[in-house]
């Protein structure tokens, strides 16, 4: 059965034991790029990942999932 979780992350999964033992957990992120604040998605990787980031926008490779596309332009890209 999937929850879609209408209300979001429960908060009570703040606390490792009350999360479920097991099942999926599956999440998407859209974010164009005038909105990606760079500077932020650093300091997350730095605090939260524990790794050194010394680079600037231009430094990085920013790529999209073709499975992102909507189902009607996959179809139109694979018949052209």
């Amino acid at each position: 059965i999937a929850d879609p979780l209408a209300m979001g992350v429960p908060r009570s999964w703040e606390v490792l034991t009350k999360m479920p033992e097991t099942g999926l957990f599956s999440v998407s992120y859209d974010c164009s790029p005038e909105q990606r604040a760079f500077a932020l998605r650093r300091k997350f990787f730095e605090v939260y990942g524990c790794w050194s980031a010394d680079l600037e926008d231009e430094d990085v490779s920013w790529w999209s999932s073709f499975n992102d596309v909507p189902l009607a332009v996959r179809e139109f890209l694979e018949f052209i």
